[in-house]
């Protein structure tokens, strides 16, 4: 089984990838708000790749944030079950326009 600590090391290996890619500053993982820009363009930059293959990125987010915080409350064993996450995504903050999915994900049963 894989642990959380073993995740985060294994996740460390393609954030410096695409550092090395993206950025021209050596990484320094103390600087907290360029790491999570970071990984925020990082992830943004999957749902570009993700929107080429015609995929679902707000189902793949809401995937990821449901597995992640089942692991997150069980850090040394495999989850049973994933949590379930929603994201709501807002276009513009300031008169709070909701972007609508392209696809609908089918109900849970």
């Amino acid at each position: 089984m894989t642990t959380n600590c073993e995740r985060a090391e294994q996740a460390l290996e393609p954030l410096r990838l695409f550092h090395g890619l993206t950025r021209t500053k050596p990484l320094d993982l103390s600087r907290k708000e360029e790491v999570a820009d970071l990984i925020a363009d990082l992830i943004c930059d999957l749902g570009h790749f993700a929107d080429q293959h015609d995929l679902d990125v707000v189902a793949i987010l809401e995937d990821a944030a449901g597995m992640w915080h089942a692991e997150k409350h069980d850090p040394d064993e495999e989850p049973d079950a994933n949590d379930v996450a929603s994201l709501t995504i807002v276009r513009d903050p300031r008169n709070a326009k909701e972007i609508e999915r392209t696809k609908e994900r089918p109900a849970a049963g």
